[in-house]
C-alpha cells in the first residue's frame, strides 16, 4: 500500500451498472463501506472509475473464459459448437469454437483494458466494486443451464450474470 494512515487513502466507487444491477443488501454494504471510510478521513468518489465501459469488458471477459474452458471438448463437439454456438447465451459455450483472430480481438481488448486499470491506479489507491449481483443463493441445477434464473431484488436476470462484476476487473 502506499499509505499506511486510511486518511490518505483515495478510494473510487463503482456499483451502478445498468446492465448489471446489484440488490439492496449488497448496495448497503458498499455505502457502508464508503461512509466508513469516508468517516475515517479517506477519499472517497463515487463517480471515479478506469475509463472503460463495463459491457465491453465483460464481453471479453466472458469470450476469454469460454475460450480456456473450451479445452475439454472434442474438435467435433467445437465444430457442433461452431454451427450453433448456443444461441440461448450458456456462458462457457458461445463462444468455445470461436476463431483465433476472434480471441486475438477479445484479448487485445483485456490489454487495452489492463492498461486503461494501470492508469487508473496512477491516482487512486483502491476502487469499491461489488463481486456479484447477490449475497449468497441456493445453486440452480436445473436443465438446461440456459434458462437458470436470478432474483436480484424485483429484477429477474440470467443467472450467469451474477459473474459479471468479477468479469470487469
Amino acid at each position: 500500500a502506499r499509505h499506511t494512515d486510511v486518511a490518505n487513502f483515495r478510494i473510487g466507487a463503482w456499483w451502478d451498472e445498468p446492465s448489471c444491477p446489484i440488490d439492496a443488501d449488497t448496495r448497503a454494504a458498499l455505502e457502508a463501506t464508503a461512509t466508513a471510510l469516508s468517516s475515517a478521513g479517506a477519499t472517497v468518489d463515487l463517480g471515479a472509475r478506469p475509463e472503460i465501459q463495463f459491457d465491453k469488458a465483460v464481453l471479453a471477459f466472458e469470450q476469454l473464459l469460454s475460450a480456456a474452458e473450451s479445452g475439454s471438448w472434442s474438435l467435433a463437439e467445437l465444430d457442433e459448437i461452431a454451427k450453433d454456438p448456443d444461441p440461448q447465451g450458456t456462458l462457457g459455450i458461445t463462444f468455445a469454437a470461436m476463431r483465433h483472430r476472434q480471441w486475438l480481438s477479445a484479448n487485445e481488448r483485456r490489454l487495452q483494458q489492463r492498461a486503461r486499470w494501470h492508469e487508473y491506479f496512477k491516482s487512486w489507491d483502491a476502487i469499491l466494486l461489488p463481486v456479484t449481483s447477490t449475497p449468497g443463493f441456493p445453486h440452480d441445477h436445473s436443465r438446461p443451464v440456459s434458462m437458470r434464473r436470478l432474483q436480484v431484488d424485483d429484477t429477474d436476470i440470467p443467472y450467469f450474470h451474477m459473474i459479471r462484476w468479477m468479469g470487469l476487473t
